[in-house]
């Protein structure tokens, strides 16, 4: 999920945009989105964007020019297909990758299993849910901890002798 819909901006089908994205106007970069709300998915083409007076990002929708054909969409989830995400460099990982992943010791001893992240102001974390005990536990995404990160087969090893699990 790359943000969400807003208000409409105006009367000629123009929305206010949440970006979740690193960089606010990041989002702009994919002009096929599909809008997620009540289990309904509608696709739709970005036309334009830019900032309002306010500084908000707001967008236009091709096919879309009045305010109460875009308000059905407030509140609605952007999505973009995988398949339109950039390459990344060795070492760099998409969030969506990374959850899901089993978490091992480098002895090779399950941990858990990696159910959320977090960014903070240093570094991402890692949200964990413990085999053992059921309870989620957060583990910084650092070298230092993180030794091989394995998307293919869903596994992440870290030196887990720094860390307490129990």
């Amino acid at each position: 999920m790359l943000g969400k819909i807003g208000k409409a901006y105006g009367i000629l089908g123009w929305v206010k945009i949440i970006s979740f994205t690193e960089n606010i106007q990041d989002i702009f970069r994919y002009r096929n989105w599909y809008l997620h709300k009540n289990n309904i998915w509608t696709q739709i083409n970005l036309e334009k964007w830019k900032y309002s007076s306010n500084s908000h990002p707001i967008a236009k929708f091709k096919f879309i020019e009045k305010r109460e054909v875009i308000s059905n969409f407030t509140h609605s989830n952007i999505v973009i297909d995988y398949s339109q995400l950039a390459k990344l460099s060795n070492n760099t990982y998409y969030w969506r990758d990374l959850i899901g992943c089993l978490l091992y010791k480098k002895n090779g001893k399950k941990i858990g299993k990696v159910v959320n992240l977090i960014e903070t102001k240093y570094n991402d974390v890692m949200i964990v849910q413990s085999y053992q005990t059921h309870q989620k536990f957060a583990i910084p995404f650092l070298k230092s901890i993180v030794r091989d990160v394995d998307i293919l087969n869903r596994k992440i090893a870290i030196n887990g002798d720094m860390i307490d699990f129990t």
